[in-house]
């Protein structure tokens, strides 16, 4: 998005072992530092609130 931010606190964390080793997957919650917004490598961007997130699909973090 090249949108500069603020990495607040820790949203969500996803843990899942593989064969070959653990990954552990943290989310955060940020602050933009800016208003433009370029969609880069995207082809679009929303910006929703943490409660919304459950209407959205998104991948496993497998």
């Amino acid at each position: 998005l090249a949108l500069p931010i603020r990495v607040d606190d820790i949203f969500d964390s996803t843990y899942h072992h593989y064969d070959w080793g653990p990954v552990l997957i943290l989310s955060y919650e940020c602050t933009p530092l800016a208003t433009e917004i370029r969609n880069v490598e995207v082809s679009e961007h929303r910006w929703v609130r943490p409660r919304e997130l459950p209407h959205f699909e998104l991948l496993p973090a497998d």
